[in-house]
């Protein structure tokens, strides 16, 4: 049995460019579809495509490949605003495809993500409320978990 840390060695990691936004958002449903969210919505791949590529500088894409083949995806939400935003916040990271289940996968993604967030001058990066990483991933990237505050303000009575 190989572990995660074999497994990510297999992977290679790269950025997506502005012209791949088809790529993102099919990557993107693939990885909705295998967290049971909505159903095979054909829309959601053109409309998050457009939508990404408005806004592509501040939503920095990663895709995982193995052996010619696309299994897994990230994305980042850059921070833009000063004194509100100080640290990327980590939006997606899930393995979609073959490889669906795998924790070298997301430990792959996780370390691509940390560099990038490095190399940008950032001292951390935070989880998304809907990232949900394996904890043998969470302990390789020596990520620090604390209890979350959630307040959620209702808009009707």
């Amino acid at each position: 049995m190989t572990t995660p840390g074999e497994s990510a060695r297999a992977v290679r990691v790269r950025e997506i460019n502005d012209d791949e936004a088809l790529l993102l958002g099919a990557l993107h449903q693939q990885a909705r579809l295998l967290v049971g969210e909505g159903a095979d919505d054909r829309t959601h791949v053109r409309l998050f495509a457009q939508a990404w590529h408005r806004r592509y500088a501040d939503y920095p894409a990663f895709v995982a490949e193995r052996g010619g083949q696309h299994v897994g995806v990230a994305l980042v939400r850059r921070p833009v605003l000063p004194d509100l935003d100080r640290v990327p916040q980590l939006l997606v990271l899930t393995p979609v495809g073959e490889g669906a289940g795998d924790e070298g996968v997301c430990l792959a993604l996780a370390r691509a993500v940390v560099a990038w967030a490095r190399e940008a001058g950032h001292t951390s990066v935070t989880l998304g409320e809907r990232v949900d990483l394996p904890p043998v991933v969470l302990d390789a990237v020596r990520a620090g978990v604390q209890q979350a505050r959630a307040v959620t303000v209702p808009t009707r009575p």
